[in-house]
């Protein structure tokens, strides 16, 4: 099964993809107009129009996008996603690296679940943000999430999954120790880059990947298991 799949940025390997839907992680920071400095210009339209044109252009590719973020200066990723026919695995984030506080994230998912429930498929709270590899320690993670679902049931009657977003290497080690984490969480996400081990070979690229999945199985429930991004698509 996992072979099979692994073309694809994101692997399907839960009930809430079918087996072969592909999907990609999409993030608008690279759209010339998308503020990387604090005094940069804000131009909220620019912003939209380029992340609608994206999602169009990603399209005729994959039925999948998974976000960081739910709303990128006040621009929601959702309406924008429903527009192009795309199902979403919506990021809820916080930090340095994101612009809108985690209030206007969670305001944006759940305004998502209430507004478009076919489009938002899941919610994974923080992306690569656990320490080392980010400020959040697992406590933080693990607390938002048993958080967030409480408040999109209340808010909207439903019962999405929501998971988080980590390394592969995070969920194995044991000095970050996320088993707690993976405990509340629906969705276990993992982000892995064989391409970037020494040990990595074109001639069996998924050998570093599928060991990595071994791994994983062996800790974790595989039911829970998503690959959330390989830095390429194939």
């Amino acid at each position: 099964m996992l072979r099979c799949v692994l073309k694809w940025a994101v692997l399907p390997v839960t009930s809430l993809l079918a087996a072969g839907q592909s999907g990609v992680f999409y993030s608008p920071r690279h759209i010339p107009s998308f503020p990387l400095e604090p005094a940069a210009t804000i131009d909220v339209g620019q912003i939209a129009q380029a992340i609608d044109a994206d999602l169009a252009s990603i399209k005729p590719y994959f039925g999948v996008v998974r976000t960081a973020q739910a709303t990128y200066f006040g621009v929601d990723i959702a309406p924008i996603a429903k527009k192009n026919d795309l199902r979403l695995y919506l990021g809820v984030n916080s930090g340095q690296d994101s612009p809108d506080s985690y209030e206007d994230q969670v305001a944006a998912a759940i305004a998502a679940v209430l507004a478009y429930p076919d489009t938002v498929q899941a919610i994974l709270v923080g992306s690569d943000n656990v320490r080392p590899y980010g400020e959040a320690t697992a406590a933080d993670i693990t607390a938002r999430v048993l958080d967030l679902k409480k408040r999109v049931e209340v808010a909207t009657g439903s019962i999405v999954p929501i998971g988080t977003s980590q390394r592969a290497d995070a969920w194995l080690s044991l000095d970050t120790d996320l088993s707690a984490l993976a405990s509340v969480v629906d969705i276990i996400g993992v982000e892995t880059y064989p391409y970037l081990d020494p040990d990595f070979s074109t001639l069996d690229p998924l050998a570093l990947l599928e060991r990595t999945w071994v791994s994983l199985a062996s800790r974790y429930p595989e039911d829970k298991l998503l690959i959330t991004a390989t830095g390429h698509p194939t």
